[in-house]
């Protein structure tokens, strides 16, 4: 890094390209812990990119740069930037104010569209935040239990509190051997105390979960990205994902779907209607307000009447606060009058970027494994079978080449996740797909003369 904190462009890069975000970056960086608010940021190169406005499918940054944007905001913006059906509902609260420390309508109103809309949705509670609703679900299953260990699984991410902060991208040799796998704090500050109260387990792996529920403590809860997504792209195996509904059910555990995600991005009903799973509790966010920030847990009557009956407390100053609550209801109502054309078409646009991807790949002469699920796309710059698990995701990723790879696209206005991942919206068009992969193709054949 040069003494502004931004990596120089390298000699393939276009140079002046991201001269206003390093020099904004620069700035930032004085009175701003690393210049960024959240440290997923910085994984940017040259300079975590400013962007000055969005539209669709398409960004700007501040240095006039134009992408097809496939990050939407890591998943969250599902009907494209400033939609105009959200923005006019964003805009008509702004005239009654924001925030009252009391109920209004429109919470009312969320309440019973998400009801009507997911079958094991009787009640929900609004929060802020994917991390603020999976907390207040745990606490909600070690309430209803009377229980305290938690099963998470390794790569899975369900937010950046101590306590659920553990396992979700460890070094790989921290993780100990796979039938018995350490749980790994991620960060500094975090109290060694949290690793007790969580079992982490391999994703896929029959053997490891049945048997950890013949030794230990009595468990409150499994918690699980039902299809991981924020470590490659990984869905369950279907005997795996039925061995977890079962035997949850047998032993009296809760059953928490984290579908901060893939809820009202994969389908209407989420990931658990597509693997005909019924969670006990779920946690949404992201698509469900189209990028403004908004999250839910929510589940049964009697699991949920706990927070009621203030057994397992929340609270929270900014939960169903005007803005928030206008945009979750436009963006479901605006999924729910289109699911029928919407969802097919972006599971349609998902294989089609899938198919271009493996075919420019191919055609450079790179190895890469690329995954498409319902709309959602991850690209491995890896060869061989799709990864089954995270050990075999981190094992197998060239992550430098993944970095350049990443690089490149948006060097040639294609942005997506650091990680790999593209999501589609519906604001994405065919032609913006065949756009995409001329200038992934390209991309693919700068990787192989660096090879």
């Amino acid at each position: 890094m040069d003494e502004s904190g931004a990596d120089r462009p390298s000699a393939e890069r276009p140079a002046g390209r991201y001269r206003r975000s390093i020099e904004l970056y620069r700035a930032a960086r004085n009175v701003i812990p690393g210049g960024v608010n959240s440290n997923v940021r910085l994984q940017s190169r040259p300079a975590p990119l400013f962007i000055d406005r969005g539209s669709g499918a398409l960004l700007w940054d501040v240095d006039g740069n134009e992408y097809l944007d496939y990050t939407l905001g890591m998943g969250a913006v599902i009907l494209g930037h400033a939609y105009p059906a959200v923005t006019e509902a964003i805009q008509r609260s702004l005239e009654l104010g924001q925030l009252y420390a009391g109920q209004h309508e429109g919470e009312l109103e969320l309440a019973v569209l998400l009801a009507g809309t997911i079958p094991w949705v009787d009640m929900a509670r609004l929060a802020m935040s994917g991390t603020e609703a999976n907390l207040g679900a745990i606490r909600v299953a070690r309430a209803a239990t009377g229980r305290t260990r938690i099963v998470k699984f390794e790569g899975h991410y369900h937010g950046w509190a101590d306590g659920i902060y553990l396992s979700s991208r460890p070094p790989i040799d921290t993780v100990g051997p796979p039938e018995a796998p350490l749980t790994v704090r991620m960060t500094s500050g975090q109290p060694a105390s949290v690793v007790g109260d969580v079992t982490v387990l391999p994703w896929n792996d029959e053997g490891a979960f049945r048997a950890c529920f013949t030794s230990g403590d009595p468990i409150a809860a499994v918690l699980l990205e039902p299809v991981l997504c924020n470590t490659a792209l990984i869905p369950p195996d279907p005997s795996f994902i039925e061995l977890i509904r079962s035997r949850t059910e047998e032993a009296g555990a809760i059953l928490i779907f984290d579908e901060v995600i893939t809820g009202f991005r994969v389908g209407l009903q989420g990931a658990a209607a597509r693997l005909s799973v019924r969670p006990d509790l779920v946690v949404y966010g992201k698509a469900m307000g189209n990028g403004v920030p908004v999250a839910c847990f929510a589940g049964s009557r009697e699991l949920m009447s706990l927070v009621g009956d203030e057994v397992a407390q929340h609270l929270g100053t900014y939960n169903g606060n005007r803005i928030s609550v206008s945009a979750a209801i436009a963006t479901i109502q605006c999924l729910s009058g289109a699911a029928s054309e919407l969802y097919p078409r972006l599971e349609y646009l998902g294989n089609r970027l899938g198919a271009g991807l493996r075919r420019a790949a191919a055609e450079a002469g790179v190895p890469a494994t690329v995954i498409d699920y319902a709309g959602i796309v991850h690209t491995g710059l890896y060869d061989g079978p799709a990864a089954r698990d995270y050990r075999q995701y981190v094992t197998a990723e060239d992550f430098r080449a993944l970095a350049r790879f990443v690089d490149g696209l948006q060097d040639r206005g294609v942005r997506i996740t650091n990680r790999g991942t593209w999501f589609l919206s519906a604001s994405h068009s065919e032609q913006d797909i065949d756009r995409t992969v001329e200038r992934s193709f390209e991309t693919f054949e700068a990787l192989a003369r660096l090879r």
